[in-house]
């Protein structure tokens, strides 16, 4: 990696966790326990698009370090790492099958709450984390979509710099 892109790599990283900062100071959208909106993953998308795909990995491990170990804890951690890898997983293998930027953030987005209900079950040893799914779904694909659309709107924006 040339310094150039380290640094640029290193600055995500410190967006990623001033925006699950400023996430984890906003009250909560809905009654719904864990959900957030995902302003952190813009910069994991934007990320993966601008860099490829290990250095947006590295920003989500740092931006899932940085805001759950700060700011929730050590049960979060394990939920963010479980969402954060499977979000990854589903915008890498939505950018191979070239879908739209809002598409990859609606698949980020779903994955990142199939990743943390994965996590539930297994830490709470129980299937009833399930029972979230019909409603952290649709939440997932309403907030990906925004992730998607910002993003869009960065990238269209950073490439005439």
């Amino acid at each position: 990696m040339k310094a150039r892109e380290i640094t640029e790599v290193g600055v995500l990283c410190a967006i990623a966790a001033v925006l699950g900062y400023i996430e984890a100071l906003l009250p909560p959208f809905v009654p719904v326990s864990g959900f957030k909106i995902g302003l952190a993953n813009i910069a994991v998308m934007f990320t993966l698009y601008r860099f490829g795909k290990k250095q947006a990995f590295f920003v989500m491990l740092v931006k899932v370090l940085i805001t759950s170990l700060w700011f929730s804890g050590l049960n979060a951690f394990i939920y963010s790492l479980f969402g954060g890898i499977f979000s990854w997983l589903a915008m890498v293998d939505a950018t191979k099958l070239k879908m739209s930027k809002v598409g990859v953030g609606m698949s980020g987005g779903v994955f990142h709450n199939i990743g943390q209900i994965v996590a539930a079950c297994i830490v709470l040893n129980t299937k009833t984390a399930l029972y979230f799914a019909p409603l952290l779904l649709p939440l997932g694909l309403v907030s990906g979509a925004f992730v998607g659309v910002v993003v869009r709107l960065l990238i269209k924006y950073t490439e005439k710099i």
